[in-house]
């Protein structure tokens, strides 16, 4: 069987050495119970629900929805208006996007298959795209698109409702129609996005991003100037996003009248369920968040982050990262007549104690919440370094500190950032460097913990 795998299906050969094989969700650990798991349908929906209502409900209570109006008449001067361009659907558009789907997506709640809707002639196909037309014109979704479930995905951190990934799965018609306007949603971004947003993105990604920063760290390191980098984390980002400012947000930026209507609709008609051993539990209605899963939700991101970059390049007061304790440098051992001197082991480097941190940073203003835990920093002043440590300790900043940042951006003059202004001023040269240690000496470790700051 295995030759016939190599054969056929050589992926999944790859995926079972590497054991990537996708866990099902057959027991949750209720935290009500000290972690005690549950494997029945009935009480997993319920653990389920009372981890996740918080977070996807959370405005069906006293809480109110920030603002639209509000988060405008502060980050409106931010958002440049520019018109989308759609194409027209049509039956061909659709098929060749059902095409890119692939056969083996898992199928929603419509009981449509993508193998199922590929067999149709281009008549019927063109009475889908009828369908879809009409949605746009009217911003409603026929009864049968506007249920979906909700598969979560365990990320191997835990059995705990909130240590798992929610997947949503939505009718296959919407997947389609969401992916031909992602397609000209892309386009339209490469606009407004921000120069140094790499989040979903034509010819780049993640890995420039991080190839860029450890370039800069050690030129920046060899001329003795302040340089640094901190990557941060929101806690549960896509759940918490407020529907009404991102579409208000769209709108402003230019966002297609019908494409944006057809969003809105399934925001306002959606009701997922939990998938659960094969069953669906109870159904709701989210107040907030964005669906993991959908097309356009990376460009909705976009769109938040691009704006947040632009407020902190204005106000020229970026992410500061004070690093409280650097743990000591590690002793190497001294070489030998004849013989390289040996570098640090990994295994050395993740036994130093991790750093500890305080930074500060602008807040987006859209209600979300900070993940120390999956905090990271790195960068070079003063002769000294901080490399990416995946164990550091991060403290937030005093809450005076992001007030005083929002103050001085409500007291700014309402002007766009000046096209093409230079950066700040990067820090003081670094001061002369010590005289190399001889050969085959070991230089002791400093006996009081270093810092520096990083922006």
């Amino acid at each position: 069987m295995m030759d016939a795998a190599w054969v056929r299906e050589p992926g999944k050969v790859y995926e079972w050495i590497r054991g990537a094989a996708a866990t099902p969700l057959v027991m949750v650990a209720d935290p009500e119970e000290g972690g005690r798991p549950c494997a029945s349908v009935t009480g997993m929906d319920r653990i389920l629900h009372a981890a996740w209502d918080p977070i996807m409900r959370k405005y069906a209570g006293d809480e109110q929805e920030p603002c639209p109006e509000a988060f405008m008449r502060e980050y409106g001067r931010f958002v440049e208006h520019v018109p989308m361009v759609v194409k027209p659907l049509t039956a061909a558009r659709l098929r060749k996007r059902l095409r890119k789907m692939g056969t083996k997506t898992a199928c929603g709640l419509d009981g449509w298959a993508v193998a199922d809707l590929l067999q149709l002639p281009d008549s019927l196909l063109q009475k889908i795209v009828d369908i879809l037309i009409i949605v746009e014109e009217v911003g409603t979704w026929p009864e049968g698109l506007e249920r979906g479930y909700i598969s979560l995905i365990p990320k191997g951190e835990g059995m705990m409702p909130l240590q798992m990934r929610p997947l949503s799965v939505l009718a296959q018609l919407y997947r389609a129609w969401a992916g031909m306007r992602m397609e000209e949603a892309m386009l339209w971004q490469e606009h407004w996005a921000h120069p140094l947003s790499y989040a979903f993105r034509p010819k780049r990604g993640a890995l420039h991003a991080a190839s860029l920063l450890a370039l800069l760290i050690e030129l920046h390191h060899l001329i003795g100037r302040r340089f640094g980098g901190i990557g941060l984390d929101y806690i549960k980002c896509f759940d918490l996003i407020p529907q009404a400012v991102l579409l208000r947000l769209a709108e402003a930026q230019g966002m297609d009248q019908g494409v944006l209507r057809a969003l809105a609709a399934m925001y306002r008609q959606l009701r997922r369920c939990f998938k659960i051993v094969g069953c669906c539990g109870a159904f709701f209605a989210a107040t907030n968040g964005i669906l993991q899963g959908c097309p356009m939700s990376v460009i909705c991101i976009n769109l938040l982050t691009s704006v947040w970059m632009r407020a902190v390049d204005y106000l020229g007061q970026p992410v500061t990262v004070t690093v409280r304790a650097l743990p000591p440098l590690l002793q190497v051992a001294a070489a030998q007549p004849g013989q390289r001197r040996p570098g640090l082991r990994p295994a050395a480097m993740a036994a130093a104690a991790p750093p500890r941190c305080r930074w500060t940073a602008f807040g987006s203003g859209v209600d979300q919440v900070w993940h120390l835990q999956h905090a990271a920093a790195c960068g070079c002043a003063g002769g000294a370094s901080l490399p990416a440590h995946p164990r550091a300790a991060f403290d937030p900043g005093a809450a005076d500190d992001v007030a005083d940042a929002r103050a001085a951006l409500a007291a700014a003059p309402q002007a766009q950032p000046a096209p093409g202004a230079r950066p700040r001023p990067l820090g003081p040269a670094r001061p002369p460097s010590p005289p190399p240690e001889p050969r085959g000496e070991v230089p002791p470790p400093p006996l009081a913990p270093r810092s520096l700051t990083l922006q």
